[in-house]
């Protein structure tokens, strides 16, 4: 049972049917006993969303979070996790830090609702995730590059900031949005991505085609 304790501009939460308790406040001009609502707020509904992620013991040394809604858990050791998340729609993935990018399992949807459980078994990929090393903002035509990474393969094929990329992999640049272009080029390190870079300005204006390969960049 908790006791009378000191308390500076805190709001106390308590669950349903818990016991009230006594709060003094240590700046008020004169110390007085505080009672809490005859009515305490209440913990919004939740429901028990818990699983297992496979393949997280590959990497050890990575990172790996769970993003639960709005939420970021640990899992425990043997890949475990456990969390109550608020009711509504909530997407529900693993994800890793391979360097300087993330490897995420599949999504999964949940539709949470008051005292809900959900058993969930989340895959990671069993391979590092890789890029090709460089950073993006929006442009008309496509996606600006504003900066190459060293030890990437942008920077090693002479790409340059201010470069603007056309296509990836047969996809118009400016048909995707800077999230999906980033999930585009990201993938299984080792592996391939086609873009056609645009250089210049008027009659100086070129365009070639570039095949990278991803890599982790730590």
């Amino acid at each position: 049972m908790l006791t009378d304790m000191a308390v500076v501009g805190t709001m106390i939460l308590v669950p349903e049917g818990a016991a009230t308790i006594q709060a003094i406040w240590a700046e008020a001009e004169t110390p007085g006993v505080g009672r809490c609502l005859e009515e305490p707020l209440a913990l919004p509904p939740s429901g028990l969303v818990r699983g297992i992620i496979k393949n997280l013991t590959r990497w050890p040394q990575a990172r790996v979070v769970v993003r639960v809604c709005d939420l970021a858990v640990r899992p425990s050791r043997d890949g475990r996790f456990e969390v109550m998340a608020p009711e509504g729609v909530c997407d529900v993935f693993a994800q890793r830090r391979d360097g300087l990018f993330f490897a995420s399992s599949e999504v999964i949807t949940l539709e949470i609702e008051a005292g809900s459980e959900h058993e969930l078994e989340l895959w990671l990929p069993d391979y590092r995730q890789g890029g090709v090393g460089m950073g993006i903002v929006e442009h008309d035509e496509g996606v600006l590059i504003e900066r190459v990474l060293d030890g990437g393969a942008a920077a090693e094929a002479g790409l340059q900031p201010g470069d603007v990329v056309l296509e990836v992999d047969g996809v118009p640049a400016a048909a995707l949005t800077l999230e999906e272009f980033v999930q585009v080029t990201t993938g299984e390190a080792g592996t391939d991505v086609e873009l056609i870079i645009s250089r210049g300005e008027g009659s100086d204006r070129e365009e070639s085609i570039y095949l990278l390969d991803r890599r982790v960049m730590e």
